[in-house]
């Protein structure tokens, strides 16, 4: 669409940066930008604490909270829970492009070949891209492009800033290291991002672009969360494998119409995803399974599907159909006893264990999730609400709502649930 040489890169500094918890960007008025924006740099340094790499599901993109395109006090678009989010966006890619792609880009090791030599004929990552280091120059940065998790931009081709005068990208941290390191010790501090952007320099041709802007349309990506109760040692008594069902009334994507839409099983009793100092190689930034677990969606009042997903080849099936494919060895399932075959594998399988659906662009009026699981009793705890099948879970939900920015001919817009 565009002749290069009307086109500039430009390199933009954080007009604000405090380490570990926000980093903030401003861009020019009355120029026009294109949609194509990388953030560079992303990551940390090692300030204290045993060695250290990323979480193995969302690598360095883990200490990111929160990214958001603001114009001035008005969200434009942004993404709540971006590194839960993105570990989710991390499993639903072809293992080809985590090997060669993702592993280098947002240093992560999702991408697995399959090693046979005789002394280690096993599914394992190819090169380690992880390790966290005590300097800018040697950690591993991650890089990110701004489409991929800003739906606006991936919606526009362009962004003037003659209607969005006070455009900025406001960048927030997470300061929980089990969001995106290895290792729970570890005393950090974060880079200092970088934002590149491509700015359109014919100024005869950014005009007639900034007036014929007319607004657009989008997806942008919305949570909400419910707490499902653990299950204590008393349902244990007479009956080794007690059911829990409990239904949960959604209210967040309410008079919002939805498309695809993901369930997280999160867990929140850390002995499941912590071993001494040492966080798991996904931590708790996936969806840990449960035993014979079940959900059904009930939208405005009727089900959303003939049977429940109570299997984990039904739960492969949905994300598969609503995502496309995933990097995951030998599917779904938990599965004990195969170091010889798998790297890790109690830390790596089960623990990308989501269930999606989507809801096809329908307005939700009312959305009820039913959910059920089996408990499972170990001998080896005192409290049985700390096993990994009983433990209280956070349920999160990530729904894609249909938005718009309208314009009103005065130079003024309106954003809007479509």
């Amino acid at each position: 669409m565009f002749h290069t040489q009307g086109i500039k890169t430009t390199l933009i500094d954080a007009v604000y940066d405090r380490t570990n918890f926000r980093s903030e960007f401003r861009f020019d008025v009355d120029k026009v930008y294109l949609s194509n924006a990388r953030l560079l740099n992303v990551g940390v340094v090692k300030v204290g604490g045993a060695g250290s790499s990323y979480n193995k599901l969302v690598g360095s993109y883990g200490v990111i909270k929160q990214i958001s395109l603001m114009d001035g006090n008005e969200t434009l678009s942004n993404m709540v829970d971006f590194n839960r989010y993105t570990a989710f966006k991390s499993f639903v890619k072809k293992n080809d492009e985590n090997n060669s792609i993702k592993k280098f880009l947002q240093k992560n090791d999702m991408g697995v070949v399959f090693n046979d030599t005789a002394t280690n004929t096993r599914i394992e990552g190819l090169e380690d891209t992880t390790a966290i280091q005590t300097t800018e120059l040697a950690t591993g940065k991650g890089w990110i492009s701004l489409r991929e998790c800003i739906p606006f931009l991936s919606a526009s081709q362009y962004v003037p800033t003659n209607v969005f005068r006070n455009l900025r990208l406001v960048v927030e941290y997470d300061t929980q290291v089990s969001s995106f390191a290895s290792n729970a010790t570890l005393s950090y501090s974060t880079l200092e991002p970088l934002l590149v952007c491509d700015m359109m320099v014919n100024s005869k041709v950014a005009t007639q672009m900034m007036m014929e802007y007319k607004g657009l349309s989008w997806v942008d990506v919305e949570t909400d969360r419910m707490v499902l109760p653990e299950i204590p040692n008393t349902q244990f008594v007479d009956d080794t494998n007690p059911k829990q069902q409990t239904s949960f009334l959604v209210n967040g994507f309410n008079g919002k119409s939805c498309n695809r839409m993901v369930l997280c099983n999160v867990p929140t009793a850390t002995p499941t995803y912590q071993d001494g100092d040492f966080y798991t190689s996904y931590s708790n930034m996936g969806s840990m399974n449960q035993y014979q677990q079940s959900v059904q969606v009930q939208l405005n009042g009727s089900n959303l599907f003939t049977e429940p997903i109570n299997t984990p080849n039904k739960r492969l099936a949905s994300l598969v159909d609503n995502y496309g494919d995933a990097t995951m060895p030998l599917g779904y399932g938990t599965y004990d006893g195969l170091t010889d075959l798998v790297e890790k594998p109690l830390e790596v399988l089960g623990n990308t264990d989501y269930t999606c659906f989507s809801l096809g662009g329908a307005r939700v009026q009312e959305l009820v999730i039913e959910y059920s699981r089996v408990g499972v009793y170990d001998a080896g705890l005192v409290l049985q609400g700390q096993g990994r099948f009983n433990q209280r879970l956070t349920l999160q939900l990530f729904g894609e709502v249909q938005k718009r920015l309208v314009m009103n001919g005065k130079g003024q817009y309106v954003i809007a649930y479509a």
